[in-house]
């Protein structure tokens, strides 16, 4: 099979089209996710989110290039001492609609549907809120149920394969106002055996975020973080395809309100100060929480 160039530039894409699609919730911890609440206490979080781009780091200049993608997640955690220590079994489901025209191509291709479920949690290894510090590890599994048609699957909301997502979180209180927080994270992919009837085959992408959070009153904080990400390179049919490790600097705000004891609201924004072979996109979030 002959391979054009608007083809290979599409499959880095294809595979991190999906990474975005559930990250937001997921891969990419959002500020004082960590700061643990009692076991017996239950979570649902509801997610927007709005990623645009017309630009892709890596391909030339066409004009053309454009990426819309607008998903909601619903997230279901518990928090429960059913471990031996405190843990989190969770699952999110997400839906997503896409937009995208890769570098090069007339057509925009258009897809919505559900996206691959993902469960499992994090295990707490520190919880000492009274010296405001905790630690854990998170992972979770993606199942490859949701929509995918394997003649488009740059648009399609599943990702016909397996993934598993390892977080490894600290988070520590420094004086009465601030949270400090890192993360490190590695995604971990399975083949997918029907891409455009070829095999598809990703090497691990690694992340290391920071998180600095400042309480302005005692219902609403802000936040700022930096995420740096590196790996994902491609395989079709074994054979390594060139120039598609992708590398990205993101920079993100955020702010969160706490509504009332039970609810509470974060909006957030974010885009990429440094990226290769990926779409330069910036990203709006709101999520909303409420806790029985």
């Amino acid at each position: 099979m002959k391979i054009n160039r608007t083809y290979l530039v599409s499959i880095p894409f294809t595979a991190l089209v999906y990474l975005s699609e559930y990250s937001y919730a997921a891969g990419t911890i959002d500020a004082r996710d960590f700061i643990a609440a009692p076991p017996g206490t239950a979570v649902s979080v509801l997610y927007y989110g709005h990623q645009s781009a017309h630009d892709f780091a890596g391909a030339p200049p066409r004009g053309k290039e454009n990426l819309e993608v607008n998903s909601l997640l619903y997230r279901q955690v518990w928090y429960s001492d059913v471990c031996g220590n405190l843990c989190t079994p969770q699952f999110i489901l997400p839906y997503a609609d896409i937009n995208l025209r890769m570098p090069g191509s007339v057509d925009e291709n258009h897809a919505s549907g559900i996206g691959d479920p993902l469960f499992g949690g994090a295990f707490f290894l520190f919880n000492n809120p009274h010296e405001k510090y905790y630690s854990g590890i998170m992972a979770l599994v993606s199942l490859p149920l949701g929509e995918y048609d394997s003649n488009s699957p740059g648009t399609s909301p599943g990702a016909n394969r397996w993934e598993v997502l390892l977080t490894y979180n600290n988070t520590i209180g420094v004086g009465e106002n601030w949270y400090l927080e890192s993360n490190l994270e590695a995604e971990v992919y399975g083949n997918n055996n029907d891409y455009l009837g070829e095999t598809l085959e990703q090497s691990p992408i690694l992340s290391a975020q920071f998180t600095a959070s400042y309480d302005f009153t005692s219902s609403i904080y802000g936040a700022l973080s930096l995420m740096y990400k590196n790996g994902g390179e491609i395989k079709l049919n074994g054979t390594k395809v060139p120039d598609t490790r992708l590398q990205e600097t993101r920079g993100s705000i955020a702010f969160g309100f706490d509504l009332d004891r039970n609810n509470k609201l974060m909006i957030s924004y974010s885009s990429p100060t440094n990226s290769k072979n990926t779409f330069r996109n910036d990203e709006m979030r709101v999520r909303f929480s409420h806790t029985w």
